[in-house]
């Protein structure tokens, strides 16, 4: 048997969630997408790098604003853009090597 749902509580609900909402929105434009550190003052976009970004296995086109972060940090791009520079010498390909 269904219990009965209090009416009183579902815009209180609704409010929480909507505060939620806007806090998980706020984390994903101000952390970094491949580490999760906080965002410096240089970001990158991950639709403008496309290219790089895939080298650490993600591909942006099936990315969901609301669950991915759209940015990375200085630090995640240098080493994407190394290990891109890298792979293109003929070095590591993103099959032989191991992402964490």
């Amino acid at each position: 048997m269904l219990k009965c749902i209090n009416i009183k509580l579902i815009p209180k609900f609704c409010l929480f969630l909507q505060q939620y909402v806007l806090l998980h929105k706020r984390f994903l434009d101000t952390h970094c997408r491949m580490c999760a550190k906080r965002l410096g003052k240089s970001k990158y976009s991950v639709q403008k790098y496309k290219e790089i970004v895939k080298v650490y296995g993600i591909d942006p086109f099936q990315d969901s604003i609301d669950i991915h972060p759209q940015f990375f940090c200085n630090s995640c791009y240098l080493t994407a853009k190394h290990l891109k520079s890298t792979e293109e010498k003929g070095g590591f390909t993103t099959t032989n090597r191991v992402i964490f």
